[in-house]
């Protein structure tokens, strides 16, 4: 998937008897401008500029954070456990997702093995389905997510050469 500058979402795609890539405006997110977009190798999330966000790829684990019996969404798909909330920035990891709102709260999703979702209980091994209220209330400015682990920044602004960083916020 690629975010273009005017907020349009296309999907790239090869096949295998042609070696010129073919880019396709995504339909479900045709209608919206979207400011951020997060993507691991299994799924990837979609930030609207009214903070509504859009789960795609592979929910194992909750990674995405949509409630369905499915463990791949094809298109994407509003995270409605988010709706009330106004996220500005959403980072996608190998198996969980982080989630931050316009004054700083980070909601996470996905497998809790090492501690990655921020949850004062610690680690878990039961994965969350949805996205829940870590202990990072407010302040975050910028996450980091990988394989089982994440960073938070909280009460500081991120280094500025860090990758993916948005150009449109002030940190």
């Amino acid at each position: 998937f690629i975010l273009s500058e005017n907020g349009v979402v296309y999907k790239c795609t090869l096949s295998e008897t042609d070696a010129k890539p073919e880019l396709k405006v995504v339909e479900e997110l045709s209608e919206m401008k979207i400011i951020q977009l997060s993507a691991t190798a299994a799924h990837c999330l979609a930030v609207t500029t009214d903070g509504r966000v859009f789960g795609h790829g592979l929910n194992d684990n909750g990674r995405i954070g949509v409630s369905t019996p499915f463990s791949k969404i094809f298109t994407f798909q509003q995270i409605t456990e988010l709706k009330s909330k106004k996220i500005v920035d959403a980072y996608a990891g190998c198996n969980h997702s982080l989630f931050m709102t316009e004054n700083g709260a980070v909601y996470a999703c996905g497998s809790n093995y090492n501690g990655e979702l921020f949850f004062e209980s610690g680690p878990t091994e039961k994965d969350v389905l949805t996205p829940q209220l870590t202990m990072i209330t407010q302040d975050a400015t910028f996450c980091i997510t990988g394989i089982f682990l994440s960073a938070i920044f909280v009460g500081i602004d991120p280094p500025p050469n860090m990758p993916n960083l948005r150009n449109d916020r002030d940190y």
